[in-house]
């Protein structure tokens, strides 16, 4: 029972989150003892973590491999013949852009300007700020083929704005030489809850589904 009772107290002062305080001469035992067991199981939880953690790498891994093996069998060329991301030239953005472009889109029909929604994510480096190097060439990419492409860029950047999905700063004569993307999960959030009747059910229920197939929650 002394030996007990000394390893407790001894587990008691050595707990990283304890202050190194001797305990009382009326502390029973049993409270020293659940002290112990409770920091005990405080490190099992830590334990457990820092191996969830260190085995989610080899999870993503298993998969990788599952989906390769897949698609190799299906197509055996297709390493020569998919984009490979290894030389750069890819860009970063959340799996649910093109459904939220197509949503833009139906908001507001006649200007198309889910295309250039799309076309500023692929400008974006993972840290939601976009340098529009040329208006013209970006309405081009988003598909505004006509001699006032520029005009063009000027009118559906606006629309964006008017939306909530970006916001956008002046250089000089540049009305919209950068652009910051905000998070598209909490601007469509709050416009389902301000205006229920833009957000059609059927599309936010796909939505939903959706953002938790890919592990994204909504706010």
């Amino acid at each position: 029972m002394r030996c007990a009772a000394a390893a407790a107290l001894t587990n008691y002062r050595a707990a990283p989150t304890v202050a190194n305080v001797s305990p009382s001469p009326d502390t029973s035992l049993r409270h020293r003892d659940g002290l112990a067991a409770g920091h005990q199981r405080r490190a099992r939880g830590g334990l457990r973590a820092t191996r969830f953690m260190a085995a989610a790498p080899f999870a993503v891994k298993r998969i990788e491999t599952r989906r390769r093996a897949q698609r190799d069998t299906l197509w055996p060329d297709a390493t020569d013949v998919v984009f490979q991301t290894v030389g750069g030239g890819w860009c970063r953005m959340p799996r649910t852009i093109p459904m939220i472009a197509s949503l833009i889109d139906r908001l507001i029909p006649r200007e198309n300007a889910g295309r250039l929604y799309l076309a500023l994510w692929a400008y974006e480096y993972g840290d939601g700020f976009v340098e529009v190097p040329d208006p013209a060439q970006v309405a081009l990419e988003a598909g505004y083929m006509t001699n006032r492409a520029e005009r063009t860029f000027t009118e559906r950047i606006a629309t964006l704005r008017s939306l909530g999905f970006i916001r956008t700063a002046a250089v000089g004569m540049r009305d919209n030489r950068f652009v910051l993307l905000l998070d598209p999960h909490a601007v469509l959030a709050g416009l389902r809850k301000q205006r229920p009747e833009a957000v059609p059910d059927r599309w936010w229920s796909a939505f939903v589904s959706r953002c938790a197939t890919v592990g994204i929650q909504l706010p």
